[in-house]
């Protein structure tokens, strides 16, 4: 694993608090692409796999919108396009196999090293994806903040519920709702 700067090593408990494991996006033999829910303010958060050595998995974590998420389970983002995208902050964390987080740093995405920042050819793919009914209903029930979404089918860029060539999980998205706001 590259090295990186550690800082703030008492707070890590702290800060895993702070998340909520709600489904892996992207799981091929272990989880790839985790999504959390801030327990506070309910941002969401991609997890996301990029290195290990004997003692610890290392992720990368970076924000997510609610809708820059429907648009990659819709294969019109990528992890890349989301990546940079968003806040100008990453945070990398290495956790242990008890799922124990032992160093967190937040680091600017411009200096992470090109090895740890997403491939611009990673989309959303249902196959990879091994709780695809838990994905779909928490996308469905992010329609409960009505002021903040708009319905999918109201978009003039949405097509999933005019095609029959869309994948099966976007399909199930066509009475969802998605964002309005990057």
């Amino acid at each position: 694993m590259e090295s990186l700067s550690f800082k703030n090593r008492s707070n890590n408990i702290v800060f895993k608090q702070l998340f909520e494991r709600i489904v892996d996006i992207i799981h091929i033999e272990s989880p790839l692409l985790t999504l959390f829910k801030h327990k506070y303010n309910g941002e969401l958060y991609f997890f996301q796999w990029i290195d290990r050595d004997t003692t610890y998995n290392r992720w990368l974590v970076y924000s997510c919108s609610t809708y820059k998420l429907n648009l990659f389970l819709q294969r019109k983002l990528s992890l890349s396009d989301i990546f940079f995208r968003g806040t100008p902050n990453c945070i990398v964390i290495d956790i242990d196999r008890d799922w124990e987080w032992q160093n967190v740093a937040i680091l600017h995405k411009e200096k992470l090293s090109k090895a740890y920042q997403p491939s611009e050819n990673i989309f959303f793919d249902e196959i990879d994806c091994l709780a695809l009914d838990k994905l779909t209903d928490f996308v469905r029930s992010l329609h409960d903040k009505k002021s903040q979404y708009i319905p999918t089918n109201y978009l003039k860029s949405s097509v999933i519920s005019q095609s029959n060539s869309m994948p099966k999980y976007s399909k199930k998205l066509s009475n969802t709702y998605v964002s309005t706001s990057y």
